[in-house]
C-alpha cells in the first residue's frame, strides 16, 4: 500500500511500464468480450452486490449506510480476492462467509493495515479453492500464530455472564465492568461503548423499510436520516448534577457517589442505545421509556403483531418488556421521575440484559459458531 511518494516513484522509474501495465488492465474497458469482473470496478461492484441486500440473503446483507463507514482497508482486500479468487461454487455460502467477515472486521479489527497486509499475503498466497478464507483469516488476525490485529469473539453465554451481574444495586464503573487483574476485556468494552456502529445491521429491516431511498454519502453524518436515540432518555439519568440529585431517594453518601461516576457508563451503553427515523427523534424529545414503548407495559405472550413489529425495528426483546417496566413513568415530566435503590438496579439491569441480547443477535444471527468450533481458548 504505497504513499503518494512511492507511487509517483513507480510510475516513472523503468519499473513503471510493467506497474502501468498493470494498472491499464484494472481500468473499464468497453469491448464487450473484455472480462470486466477482472477490473477493479468490475471486483468493486462484485463485492458490493455480495454485502448489499438481497431478497434471498436472509441474514446475510448490510445496509448501505453501514456499508458506507467499512474500512477502506477491508474493500481492498474484499476487492483484491475478487479479482484474483472469486469463481464460487457456492455463492449463497460466499456471500455468507464475506458479510460475516465484513462485521466481524468492522466489530473487532483493531489496526486496519496491519490487518490488511496479512489477508493480502494470505489471499495471494492461497492455493486452489475459490472460497473466501473468512475463518482462516479470522484465526490470523486474533493471534493464531501469535501475533494479532483483532480481538476475539466470544459466545453469547460467556459474554452474557461476564456483562450482566446481577448481585449488585450499584452502578458498576467502566473499569468495575471491563478490568480484571489490571486487564481489559476489549470485546466487552469495545461492544458497550462502540457496539452502536453495528445498530444499523441490528436494525436491518427498519432501515431498509424507513429509509428506501437514502443514499449514504461518507463522512456527512448531518445526512443521516436517522438518530441515536436513548430508549431511557438521556435527560433522565445524565441530567444536570444538581438537577438529578434531587430526585435521587433513599441512597447513601456511596450511592449517590456512585450514580454521579457511572451514569454515562450506565446510560450511556448500547443496550440503552436505538436507531431512530430523525424527525421522530425531535418530537420525542425526554417523554418516558413507556410513551415512547407502550408494549414495554404489556406482558402478552406472545406479543399482539403490532408491538412484536414495533420489538423487532428496534432490536428490543420481548422477554425484557418486565425489567424496562420497573423504570417506567408512563406520562411524567423528567423532573418527576425518581431514583431510588430499586430503580437504579433495574435500570443497570436492562441495559446490561439488552446490550448481551443484541451481541447474541450478532453473533447467532450472522453464524459464527462456524469460527469458533473446535477453538481452544476464548
Amino acid at each position: 500500500m504505497p504513499d503518494v511518494a512511492a507511487f509517483s516513484k513507480m510510475m516513472v522509474d523503468e519499473q513503471g511500464k510493467t506497474f502501468r501495465s498493470c494498472l491499464q488492465q484494472l481500468i473499464p474497458k468497453s469491448e464487450p468480450e473484455m472480462d470486466q469482473r477482472r477490473t477493479l470496478l468490475g471486483s468493486f461492484q462484485t463485492i458490493k452486490s455480495l454485502l448489499s441486500y438481497n431478497d434471498a440473503a436472509g441474514n446475510f446483507w448490510i445496509p448501505d449506510v453501514l456499508l458506507a463507514s467499512l474500512p477502506p482497508e477491508l474493500w481492498q482486500v474484499l476487492t483484491f480476492w475478487a479479482v484474483t479468487h472469486l469463481a464460487p461454487k457456492n455463492l449463497g455460502q460466499t456471500r455468507e462467509e464475506v458479510v460475516r467477515f465484513a462485521l466481524f472486521w468492522h466489530l473487532c479489527v483493531f489496526n486496519n493495515e496491519k490487518a490488511a497486509r496479512w489477508a493480502f499475503a494470505a489471499i495471494e498466497g492461497s492455493k486452489g479453492g475459490s472460497d473466501f478464507p473468512g475463518e482462516a483469516l479470522y484465526r490470523r488476525f486474533t493471534g493464531n500464530e501469535g501475533e494479532y490485529c483483532a480481538h476475539k469473539l466470544i459466545s453469547p453465554k460467556d459474554f452474557s455472564e461476564k456483562v450482566c451481574k446481577e448481585e449488585s444495586s450499584s452502578w458498576r464503573s467502566y473499569a468495575d465492568r471491563f478490568v480484571v487483574g489490571g486487564i481489559r476485556n476489549h470485546l466487552l468494552s469495545d461492544w458497550w461503548n462502540g457496539g452502536r456502529k453495528m445498530l444499523p445491521w441490528l436494525q436491518r429491516t427498519y432501515i431498509q423499510r424507513a429509509f428506501p431511498q437514502y443514499e449514504p454519502l461518507s463522512e456527512h453524518e448531518d445526512d443521516l436520516p436517522y438518530d441515536l436515540d436513548h430508549l431511557c432518555p438521556s435527560k433522565d439519568w445524565g441530567d444536570n448534577w444538581r438537577n438529578l440529585q434531587k430526585r435521587l431517594v433513599g441512597l447513601d453518601q456511596n450511592q449517590t457517589d456512585t450514580v454521579y461516576r457511572c451514569k454515562e457508563v450506565v446510560g450511556g451503553g448500547i443496550g440503552n442505545l436505538r436507531v431512530l427515523d430523525a424527525s421522530k427523534n425531535r418530537g420525542k424529545q425526554d417523554r418516558d421509556v413507556a410513551d415512547e414503548m407502550s408494549f414495554i407495559l404489556r406482558d402478552d405472550q406472545p406479543p399482539q403483531a403490532a408491538d412484536a413489529e414495533e420489538m423487532a425495528n428496534f432490536a428490543f426483546a420481548p422477554e425484557h418488556r418486565g425489567v424496562w417496566k420497573k423504570i417506567a413513568y408512563p406520562g411524567s415530566k423528567v423532573p418527576d421521575r425518581k431514583w431510588d435503590e430499586d430503580r437504579l438496579k433495574a435500570f443497570q439491569e436492562a441495559v446490561e440484559r439488552r446490550s448481551a441480547w443484541l451481541y447474541e443477535r450478532f453473533y447467532q444471527d450472522l453464524g459464527y459458531e462456524q469460527w469458533m468450533s473446535g477453538k481452544q481458548d476464548s
